[in-house]
């Protein structure tokens, strides 16, 4: 069974099908191309889209931390969208 778990330096786990499933429920729910979220979040389109799929198995920490902390942000954004 494979590890779907990432851990930091300071031992924090990060669910990474939690973290991917969120990242792609973002991704169809936005208004923003894949391009456009890679942008804001600071990582190539092309790397997304491999995480996403699945293709990515031991992402680099700084990288899903980037993710976490985009998925945080779009969520309180969606939440004003809505609100509006």
């Amino acid at each position: 069974m494979p590890n779907n778990q990432n851990t930091d330096n300071v031992g924090t786990m990060i669910d990474l099908t939690a973290l991917r499933d969120a990242l792609r429920a973002h991704l169809k729910d936005s208004p923003l191309s894949q391009m456009q979220i890679a942008r804001e979040i600071g990582i190539n389109q092309s790397w997304i889209s491999s995480f996403v799929s699945g293709r990515i198995k031991s992402p680099r920490i700084d990288r899903l931390a980037r993710i976490a902390q985009w998925v945080e942000s779009d969520k309180n954004k969606a939440k004003d969208r809505h609100a509006a």
